[in-house]
């Protein structure tokens, strides 16, 4: 318990026994999806991720809003996620999502799948989503704090 939960984030254990980023924390950034509210311009949403993780056990939480009054849209909770390491020392993030939408926008949740690299040098995460929907998109957050919010702002 010890070890999962606390331990694994620290050099003596992080060295030899688990080899992953930690990834807790909230991260802020922008969301560019493929779908065009009219001919020729892309949705871009403020998106927030939040991150609880432990050695053995990862959980994101997203939230989506409007980039001029901050209004949130939707958000998403992962129902699946998997980290792996790459030879070059990078770290794919890639999660499973299920998105629900603000209940005055009447649109429909949705399921959809990310795959995002993770930055350890400028705790980044970046990459492209895909939904149900449809709809893609690109990804881009930066870490913002370590204090989970459970909301956009």
């Amino acid at each position: 318990f010890l070890i999962d939960s606390i331990g694994w984030k620290y050099k003596l254990f992080s060295t030899w026994l688990i080899d992953i980023p930690n990834l807790n924390g909230r991260y802020k950034g922008e969301l560019i999806s493929s779908y065009q509210s009219s001919p020729g311009i892309y949705v871009t949403k403020i998106f927030v991720m939040e991150i609880k993780q432990t050695a053995s056990k990862l959980h994101i939480y997203s939230f989506f809003g409007e980039l001029g009054n901050n209004s949130v849209t939707s958000s998403s909770i992962s129902v699946s996620e998997q980290l792996t390491l790459e030879s070059n020392n990078t770290t794919n993030l890639f999660y499973i999502f299920t998105n629900e939408t603000a209940p005055l926008l009447n649109l429909n949740n949705h399921l959809g799948t990310a795959k995002l690299k993770y930055f350890k040098d400028i705790k980044k995460l970046e990459g492209e989503y895909y939904n149900q929907r449809g709809n893609s998109g690109k990804i881009e957050v930066v870490y913002e704090q370590d204090k989970l919010l459970g909301r956009l702002n």
